[in-house]
């Protein structure tokens, strides 16, 4: 029982040293995310959704997040024909960006 907790102390102390390393190398990089999308210039205007998927506003880490679910909404409205299925899929793109965000901001 004791080998196992010590085991257990062990992994969690390699972890948050991961952890840690991981943020200190971004930082360093000062790593730049493509700045969000603008309504006037970036997507078609006959598609209001991707409004909420912009990112800009958001803190850095929250970005990182944030980003993947905005360049594939982006792709999804080019390549998909406009009907009914299509603002589901953003509908649901977006309730599992939201989960994503809210899951990074998590306390407990």
């Amino acid at each position: 029982m004791y080998g196992e907790n010590e085991d257990m102390s062990n992994t969690v102390q390699k972890l948050s040293e991961y952890e840690d390393s991981a943020r200190r190398e971004v930082n360093e990089q000062k790593m730049e995310l493509p700045k969000a999308l603008k309504p006037e210039t970036e997507y078609p205007k006959n598609e209001p959704m991707l409004q909420f998927f912009e990112y800009a506003h958001l803190n850095f880490e929250l970005q990182l997040i944030s980003q993947p679910f905005c360049i594939l909404a982006s792709k999804m409205v080019n390549i998909l024909p406009r009907n009914p299925e299509r603002t589901v899929m953003l509908r649901k793109l977006l309730e599992a960006k939201d989960c994503a965000v809210r899951s990074q901001l998590c306390k407990g």
